[in-house]
């Protein structure tokens, strides 16, 4: 079955353990959450803590493998092997604990985020969101590497703050601050993972590698902020985390059937990690719990899950401590239930009534009140203001005083049990007449007396012994006193004394059982009280020790972040904590005074007065956890796009220098769609540029690699491959001409190509070989001749000024130094540095004005002021001198593995942090675009001009704005050709608008930079004039299918005319008769078009005088009914001419609603492209700013406060072009105004010439 199907009710086998797993939380088509009732009562059936653990993470990347693992099964949750997902909303499975007895193991598989078949990111954050607050671990499955692009997937983190509320009315900001207290620990598992643990040449472990990632970045760009956010995110409300790394199981092909593989087909690295990872869940993950340790049992669980999903549904936004409230009501009510329940239990098991005496039965009280209060105190948490444990307390003493009340009720029955068989005695001598005769009353005394003596001597007459002998003598004190009265050896004194001495002493009795009694119960609330007292004080010193433990837990967090965000240069972030963390620690102080628990106890013991008991307050202080959606799927099947076997040649260099395009290769990228990231290598020639990209494609062989002193590559080759990381991105890897020919001997010719290189790339490789020493740098003057080579935009007097060079940094691309052949050690000043710091080192710069000094900084200045995102690699020699000659030929082992380990972690870093290719203001290339631009420069540079990069930005934009116009114009007419004609107005209507809006998607797709909006207002004219022809060709065929249907229906009235029918008495009426079922007809004929009842009408006008002819020859009418019959029948034409005017009207105002409807649909998404082309231009400003300010901080540490004075000039002159671009914000809503007002006064004008 699908994992989609929820089907209907679970079962499961006693104690909650499920055979196979069922869907608890289903998601319907809707994205609507609901749950499924007969897996939620499953769920109920549970009363032992739980260990619950969820998994999320991309569909597709092998969650449900890892949860059959922790289940110990070959299968359960299934493993998909398709691109389909197969998990839909949340699946359970609850099975017992495979290390603790007590608690049951609850796994949660989770529907899959980003699964393109559903596009809904809404449902993806309440998914996730529900997996993170029902969980007590939650595992993020990932695969690759923790990259960018999978921290991004975990960006739902970022919306918790807007989907969860710790209290009702919070912020956003005060919810996260208490986010880290409850939510849960964090596994981030990484799959197929290939790559060694290392960090700048230093071995790491898994979790250090998830640390290094979470570093915050430097910078202050949107872009930046972001990133930082998530990363924060994650630093602050998963504390606790753990990263375990896994290589693949088995080749690609073996993993479409991964469940079925034994597990010697497994490979075992990836076994151990597998089991890793069971143990530290198995080991370490916490039982569920909710803020102050209460522990959430399976019954619990479901009780959260139904509020939050009826949360969910209902507002939208969680509130946990709502949801917290809801739940302790509910689970303190059964709470009080179930103790007072276990207290009847125990009492019914403990009890005999009738009890011999109060005591015996307080004791019991105590004994079983004691069991109940441990088992309430036990369940109850979140127990505001101690009301439940006053119901409790007041419950069980009614329950106690029911007890009392049946043990009252059995002695009494027990007791005139006894006296009425011992009554019997003194019957049947009162019937024979003992007591007649004088000393009778004596005789009736003793019996009486013997009578009291027996009953006492019998067992078991419990509390009301003396009560019921008072009230049984009191009845038989009127028989007594008859005795006496008779009994004539009596004096009066005597008798009177002897009537009334035994009730006294029956009464004396009675009374003294009552205060025994009174003192007895008064003993037991004091005990009762105390024992409320000792379990609530024990509560509170436990809880008190709990909050303590979890506020120092939060605060060693803060002060970790603290100094971590230190460490990161994060200075300011890091003093907003201190405030934080002074109020955590003023709290825990606060914590720790006696006062609070003290006050608990004295309420208590007011309540005991009345027997309203009270319990330590339980401290709610935060919230539950958000959770991933997250669909599981175990193995997936990799799909390959078709790329290029081998490289093309892209820029041609003749023996002249003459640089030109291939044909061939701009056919190629022109074919290309999808946005490229392209990579670039550039260094001197025979240097090993070739290898590193032939490694970046994943090959062993393309692009040559020479093994002679002679270079190979000329001019700049091309290879188009799909993206290893990135779905539906084309890697274009870059391999020029190597710089320094001596063969070449034109320096001029290798600046080009250098240039080229530059201008193509979104990362720039500079390879070469030993060190980063004078001789390298020089080799990169090409660097500080580049004002000669470029210009930002047109004009005069700039292109080879500072003016100019302060842009650069917005249009260069990050920049990766390759240093080959390193056999240094990485220290400076006896200390390790990485290789990030060493080429920093290497381009520090000298102080001093000397022209020696000038010429030593000038390149070093223009790599850091161009290139600010750099980065460095050093690499030993691949092989022996021996073998240096042909190492494409040389199998892996023949290679060093040091050399491999770095080639591995260039290509690693290149494919990762490589963005794909822009333009100005943020502009992403695809193939076509790319083509444009390769042309566009390649024309320039052959002409003997200057690339300007403003002027290629809108060349391009003018080429593909002009061709996105031809392309919505070609799909506008492509699907209106579908459209059958003759149509009514309304159906073409619709279809016009429909597929204008498709049409102009198709536009603004493609367009970009569309300033003057001069393509959109020509698109939309020819729109018009292409819906006007349409309009016109609709026209033409209603009058054609119109004038056909006439002259069809109108044949048989030609026949009677042509046969004389009507010209005879009464043939008007015939005719009229006639003419009427032919326009009834004709009205009831359908595909008419527009043109209907003008038709029609022109129709009958051309009839008129044949109705008028046979008007006049009809001699059965008089002079009068003929007048009459030709006013009606120029009334009838009257009104049909009215019909078609009012047709010809309505399909006006439909057209005067069509083009407003379509001009005010240009402009809303031309208002939506402007404001997303400003916000891509601001972004790359920003960006460029963070560049120069890093660089001018740099060169304030290093000393160079004048040239960082400089640089605030440059930022400056950014700050305005941020502020320019606002402006132009301005002007483009200004033009939309004008362009509102223009199209109103084009629809007014069309009002006007359709009233005339």
């Amino acid at each position: 079955m699908s994992r989609g199907h929820t089907g209907g009710g679970a079962r499961g086998p006693r104690g909650g353990a499920m055979e196979a797993p069922q869907c608890l939380v289903q998601n319907g088509p809707d994205g609507v959450l609901s749950l499924n009732p007969g897996v939620l009562e499953v769920l109920r059936g549970i009363g032992q803590p739980v260990v619950v653990v969820a998994i999320a993470g991309r569909y597709r990347t092998g969650k449900s493998f890892l949860m059959n693992r922790l289940a110990q099964r070959r299968s359960g949750f299934p493993l998909g092997h398709a691109v389909q997902a197969h998990t839909k909303g949340i699946w359970m499975w609850c099975l017992p604990h495979p290390r603790r007895p007590t608690p049951t193991l609850v796994l949660l598989d989770t529907e899959g985020l980003g699964d393109p078949n559903k596009g809904d990111s809404r449902n993806d954050a309440w998914i996730f969101t529900l997996a993170l607050l029902l969980s007590s671990t939650l595992v993020y499955n990932s695969s690759g590497t923790i990259d960018q692009q999978a921290l991004e997937t975990l960006g739902v983190v970022t919306a918790l703050t807007e989907r969860v509320r710790v209290r009702a009315g919070d912020s956003g900001d005060a919810a996260a601050a208490d986010f880290v207290r409850f939510f849960p620990g964090f596994v981030w598992a990484v799959r197929d993972f290939v790559l060694e643990l290392a960090v700048d040449g230093r071995r790491i472990n898994e979790d250090e590698y998830l640390e290094h990632v979470l570093r915050l970045q430097p910078g202050s760009s949107r872009v930046v902020q972001e990133q930082n956010e998530l990363r924060r995110c994650l630093r602050n409300f998963f504390p606790e985390r753990k990263c375990l790394v896994l290589p693949p199981p088995a080749e690609p092909e073996a993993m479409k059937c991964l469940e079925e593989l034994d597990e010697g087909q497994l490979r075992p690295g990836f076994l151990q990690q597998a089991d890793a990872f069971c143990r530290h869940i198995w080991d370490t993950a916490p039982v569920k719990a909710l803020p102050g340790r209460a522990v959430v049992t399976g019954s619990m669980l479901a009780s959260l899950a139904e509020r939050y999903v009826e949360a969910i549904g209902s507002s939208g936004v969680l509130c946990l401590e709502s949801a917290v409230t809801a739940l302790a009501a509910a689970e303190n009510t059964a709470a009080v239930a179930a103790a007072v329940a276990e207290y009847r239990r125990r009492m019914e098991q403990e009890l005999k009534l009738p009890t011999a005496s109060q005591k015996a039965l307080g004791d019991a009280h105590q004994r079983c009140e004691g069991r109940a209060l441990a088992l309430f105190m036990a369940r109850i948490f979140a127990d505001k203001e101690q009301r439940y444990q006053r119901q409790l307390m007041s419950k069980l003493q009614a329950a106690k005083e029911e007890f009392c009340r049946r043990n009252e009720a059995a002695s009494e029955e027990r007791c005139h049990a006894v006296l009425r068989e011992l009554w019997r005695d003194v019957e049947r001598r009162l019937d024979r007449g003992e007591y007649a005769g004088p000393g009778g009353s004596r005789r009736f005394q003793e019996h009486l007396g013997e009578l009291m003596e027996e009953y006492h001597r019998r067992p078991g007459l419990g509390v009301k012994a003396a009560a019921v002998l008072e009230k049984f003598l009191q009845e038989h004190e009127t028989l007594a006193r008859a005795l006496y009265a008779a009994d004539q050896q009596l004096s009066e004194h005597e008798k009177e004394r002897a009537a009334s001495e035994v009730v006294a002493a029956a009464a004396a009795a009675a009374a003294a059982e009552a205060v025994r009694a009174l003192e007895a119960r008064q003993e037991e609330q004091r005990r009762s009280l105390e024992e409320h007292k000792r379990q609530l004080e024990e509560q509170l010193w436990h809880q008190q020790r709990v909050m303590l433990e979890e506020q120092e837990r939060v605060i060693e967090h803060k002060l970790r972040e603290q100094q971590a965000l230190m460490q990161e240069g994060f200075e300011r972030k890091a003093e907003a904590l201190r405030e934080q963390i002074r109020r955590l620690q003023e709290e825990k102080e606060e914590m720790k005074k006696p006062s609070w628990r003290q006050r608990a106890l004295d309420g208590l013991g007011i309540a005991a007065d009345i027997f309203l008991p009270g319990l330590a307050r339980v401290a709610v202080s935060g919230a539950l956890r958000l959770i991933r959606r997250v669909l599981v799927l175990v193995s997936f099947l990799l799909v390959l796009r078709a790329g290029m076997e081998e490289p093309l040649c892209l820029v041609r260099n003749r023996a002249d220098g003459v640089l030109s395009a291939d044909p061939a290769a701009l056919e190629v990228l022109s074919s290309i769609r999808q946005p490229l990231v392209v990579v670039a290598i550039a260094g001197p020639y025979r240097t090993g540029k070739s290898f590193l990209m032939n490694r970046l494609a994943q090959r062993r062989s393309g692009f040559p690699l020479g093994h002679t002193v002679q270079a190979h590559t000329k001019g700049i080759w091309m290879w188009c491959l799909p993206h290893p990381r990135r779905a539906d991105t084309t890697l274009v890897l870059l391999d020029t001409e190597g710089l320094g020919d001596p063969n070449k001997g034109d320096s001029r010719n290798d600046a080009w190509i250098f240039t080229l290189a530059l201008l193509l790339s979104s990362t720039l490789v500079y390879n070469s070989s030993g060190t980063i020493d004078q001789q390298a740098l020089e080799n990169l003057e090409l660097v500080s001749e580049l004002t000669g080579f470029i210009r930002t935009r047109a004009g005069t007097g700039e292109w080879a000024g500072e003016a100019e060079d302060s842009e650069f940094v917005r249009f260069f691309p990050d920049f990766v130094w390759a240093v080959r052949d390193f056999t240094l050690e990485l220290r400076a000043d006896e200390c390790p540095i990485s290789e990030d710091e060493y080429l920093e080192r290497a381009l520090a710069l000298k102080q001093g004005y000397g022209r020696q000094v000038v010429a030593y900084n000038t390149t070093r200045q223009c790599i850091r002021n161009y290139f600010p995102t750099r980065k460095c690699f050093v690499f030993p020699p691949p092989v022996g001198v021996e073998q240096q000659g042909r190492p494409e030929e040389l199998p892996e082992a023949a290679l060093q593995p040091g050399f491999l380990e770095q080639v591995e972690r260039f290509c690693q870093h290149v494919l990762a942090a490589s963005r794909p290719k822009q333009l100005q203001d943020g502009v992403e290339l695809n193939g076509r675009t790319f083509s444009t631009v390769v042309r566009s420069y390649l024309e320039t540079i052959s002409s003997g001009r200057v690339p300007c990069l403003e002027g290629t930005t809108a060349a391009v934009a003018a080429s593909e704005n002009a061709a996105a116009a031809a392309e919505a114009l070609v799909e506008y007419r492509k699907r209106m050709q579908d459209v059958v004609l003759p149509a009514e107005q309304h159906e073409l209507s619709e279809a016009h608008n429909r597929w204008l809006q498709q049409a102009l998607a198709v536009f603004h797709h493609r367009a970009f930079r569309d300033r003057d909006q001069q393509h959109q207002l020509k698109l939309m004219e020819e729109l018009q004039a292409e819906y006007g022809a349409l309009l016109q060709q609709n026209e033409e065929a209603s009058c054609m299918r119109c004038q056909e249907l006439l002259a069809e229906l109108a044949r048989p009235l030609e026949d009677n005319l042509a046969q004389g029918a009507y010209a005879q008495p009464g043939g008007y009426r015939a005719y009229r008769a006639d003419r009427q079922r032919l326009v009834d007809a004709y009205r009831e004929a359908p595909n008419k078009g527009t043109k209907a009842e003008e038709m029609l009408d022109k129709f009958l006008e051309g009839r008129k005088a044949e109705a008028e002819a046979v008007l006049r020859a009809d001699n059965a009418l008089t002079e009068v009914e003929k007048q009459l019959a030709d006013q009606k029948q120029q009334a009838e034409l009257l009104g049909q001419a009215q019909k078609a005017a009012e047709e010809h009207n309505k399909q006006l105002e439909v057209l005067l609603a069509d083009q407003e409807r379509s001009y005010q649909e240009s402009l809303r998404m031309m208002e939506d492209k402007l404001q997303a082309e400003a916000l891509k231009a601001q972004e790359e400003i920003k960006r460029a700013m963070e560049a120069k300010m890093k660089e001018q901080q740099r060169l304030l540490k290093q000393g160079f406060s004048e040239r960082a004075k400089l640089l605030e000039d440059e930022v400056a002159s950014l700050q305005k072009s941020l502020k320019t671009q606002d402006m132009v914000g301005h002007i483009c809503k200004t033009l939309q105004v004008a362009l509102k007002t223009a199209c109103d006064v084009v629809i007014m004008l069309n009002q006007n010439k359709a009233l005339k």
